[in-house]
């Protein structure tokens, strides 16, 4: 499985087309509205500049939106209507598929990659987003992180929201299967999240060979804490490939 973030060529390519995103960076999109869909959170901070001047800090808590997510996470504006869109003043993302009710939300932009993001809410009140990627060019290289939304922090809860080790093992065991029973040219995996646009629970993909095989291996549900497996997929499906 590869890592989380994006390759750096990827990088240079977006630094290189001259705009300021920063892809799974810490940057919070400043915003004048408080939005407050399903009522979630309603109390504001303030951070005092002098003794006759104050700004109001929305915390990110609040943004609770999608579209606030997808802001926050990618470090910029992103357009619903790509016909807006002013390339030379470093406008390079929009919504491929925006459902602010479900809390789902793909993004494409001015470069070979996509985005992928979905709210779940949790039970200790917080928000977990999820947030996907695939960058190809020409291989395509998978990336996933689970963020839990508390105050004005964003934390990087993959390893503890995620079964991780079991998640590993099965896909160690369905990589044999197919090694052990087709010619394959690299036997390297990489799993993909399938994020929700409608409930909660997610399946799980395995890719391998260069992207030529992929299919699903197992599903998780999602209890209001963390994601536990409901579904493991023991069997591999027919491939068009020269077998052993």
């Amino acid at each position: 499985m590869k890592n989380y973030f994006l390759t750096s060529s990827f990088l240079l390519l977006l630094s290189c087309g001259g705009t300021n995103d920063e892809s799974f960076g810490a940057n919070e999109t400043n915003t004048d509205t408080v939005l407050t869909t399903d009522g979630l959170h309603d109390s504001n901070s303030t951070n005092s500049i002098d003794d006759s001047e104050q700004i109001q800090i929305i915390p990110l808590k609040e943004k609770n939106q999608i579209t606030d997510y997808v802001e926050h996470f990618l470090g910029g504006k992103v357009f619903e209507d790509k016909e807006k869109m002013d390339f030379k003043k470093g406008d390079i993302h929009f919504y491929e598929i925006l459902d602010v009710k479900n809390g789902f939300a793909r993004v494409t932009g001015y470069y070979e990659a996509s985005y992928d993001f979905a709210v779940w809410r949790m039970a200790n009140g917080n928000d977990l987003v999820g947030k996907t990627s695939k960058s190809c060019g020409p291989v395509c290289d998978y990336a996933f992180n689970f963020f839990e939304i508390a105050n004005i922090d964003a934390k990087d809860v993959t390893e503890t929201i995620l079964p991780m080790n079991e998640l590993n093992s099965h896909s160690a065991k369905i990589r044999k299967k197919v090694t052990d029973r087709y010619v394959i040219e690299d036997e390297e995996s990489q799993l993909i999240f399938m994020l929700p646009q409608k409930g909660t629970s997610m399946d799980v993909y395995i890719s391998m060979n260069y992207n030529e095989i992929e299919f699903p291996i197992l599903n998780l549900s999602w209890n209001k804490e963390k994601f536990v497996i409901a579904k493991k997929i023991e069997e591999i499906p027919v491939l068009d490939l020269e077998t052993r």
